[in-house]
């Protein structure tokens, strides 16, 4: 049976006495075990050997502040949810904590009913992350006892649907409430009343806020484009096109020299396999533009996760029936503290709204909502085709050691 209930502990982190002393007070009245620090590196030193499913904490402090809390508590992999209290009042600060995977944000003096609001808000949240961990936890159990992938599927039939509903929407309310756009407008809402003086009838409103609104309202509008093209994707019946293997390897080099200006975020490069003899001959059937979307997916999500100045290697096979086009890159770590893809995962990733990282780097301005790879495997299946991902080791270089590479394998039928 699922645990979904956490442990009431909080750790709360303040420097101000009388802020810490008020704070406490509230959380021990409505039942709450409270762990306290004055300062960051006291905080990590208790969380790393207590269980806090949520963490309290202000902004401006001694030794380890908590902005740098904050990153070093989302690199433990407990996944703790955080809420920060601080008197911090300017709109650009507080977005970039929000955008931190903050979970709230509380301004000083401390308003008892709201205070007590948001923490319980917190622990619902703490509950939803649990159930996340030990479903992901059965899935690691039924792939280790070697369950294939249609005994996996029914497995998650027989399932509490309550619960996949769960943790599918949680990571949909995770995904939205950090990135830009929804999560930008909500979390700037709150401060408009706090900023704008109401003249005549009409509100004066700051313009760093109008122009904030206005590019989170501009992302939230992207997010419902990528819906609607996902959407499109899915339901459409597609025009089949032949098309030779030469011109499939033409249009992918076309997607690779399009992504420059995405390599060149963190200096990597996207290098092509030549093609090989018969490639004017053997055939495939596709379309088109939808397979160009699933392959500047698939490059993109490369480039985003992989270390800077490497290269992401694009290799074309055939063999027997198939014709495979293989992405190969360098991994970065995930949240999981490691590199590649975790053991029962090579399929999850394809789950929407499921997010192996984190975060993803904001230079690539991309959404990040864990959708992109559902998106491409979708549309490579409407073509009678598949994606399989797996970690493999490098033995190309026999001067350095054997190097942990990630492939995206897209397999398409070959016609007769």
């Amino acid at each position: 049976m699922l645990n979904t209930e956490p442990i009431r502990n909080v750790l709360l982190v303040e420097d101000d006495p009388a802020t810490l002393m008020i704070a406490r007070k509230i959380l021990e009245q409505k039942g709450y075990t409270v762990e306290t620090a004055d300062n960051g590196k006291t905080a990590l030193e208790k969380f790393n050997t207590g269980s806090f499913p949520v963490v309290i904490t202000d902004i401006y402090m001694p030794e380890i502040g908590g902005i740098e809390l904050i990153e070093r508590l989302s690199q433990t992999g407990e996944d703790p949810v955080v809420v920060v209290i601080s008197s911090e009042k300017d709109i650009s600060i507080v977005l970039d904590i929000m955008r931190r995977g903050v979970y709230d944000y509380i301004v000083k003096p401390l308003n008892r009913d709201d205070f007590v609001f948001k923490i319980d808000k917190a622990f619902e949240l703490a509950k939803y992350r649990n159930l996340c961990r030990d479903v992901m936890q059965e899935r690691e159990i039924l792939h280790t006892s070697k369950t294939d992938w249609n005994s996996w599927k029914e497995a998650i039939l027989r399932r509490n649907n309550e619960k996949i509903d769960l943790n599918l929407f949680h990571n949909l309310k995770t995904s939205f409430s950090q990135s830009a756009g929804f999560g930008g407008l909500l979390s700037i809402i709150p401060f408009i009343p706090m900023q704008a003086k109401k003249i005549d009838g009409f509100y004066q409103v700051p313009e760093e806020i109008i122009d904030l609104l206005l590019k989170n309202s501009d992302a939230a509008r992207k997010t419902f484009e990528k819906f609607d093209e996902i959407s499109n994707a899915i339901s459409k019946n597609y025009q089949m096109k032949p098309v030779s293997l030469l011109d499939l390897w033409n249009l992918v080099n076309e997607t690779a020299v399009g992504l420059e200006p995405v390599t060149a975020i963190k200096n990597q490069r996207i290098r092509l396999s030549d093609y090989k003899e018969g490639a004017r001959e053997r055939m495939v059937a596709i379309e088109p533009d939808y397979l160009k979307s699933s392959i500047q997916e698939l490059m993109i999500n490369a480039c985003k996760f992989s270390e800077e100045n490497t290269t992401i290697k694009i290799l074309f096979d055939q063999l027997q029936d198939k014709f495979h086009i293989s992405f190969i890159n360098s991994p970065t770590q995930n949240k999981f503290s490691s590199r590649g893809i975790p053991q029962g995962y090579e399929k999850l990733i394809f789950e929407p709204f499921f997010r192996l990282h984190g975060s993803v780097d904001e230079r690539f301005e991309t959404l990040d909502f864990g959708i992109g790879l559902t998106m491409a495997e979708r549309i490579i299946r409407k073509m009678n085709g598949s994606i399989i991902v797996r970690n493999l080791l490098d033995h190309s270089d026999l001067s350095k050691p054997k190097e942990l590479k990630v492939n995206f394998d897209i397999q398409l039928p070959l016609l007769p």
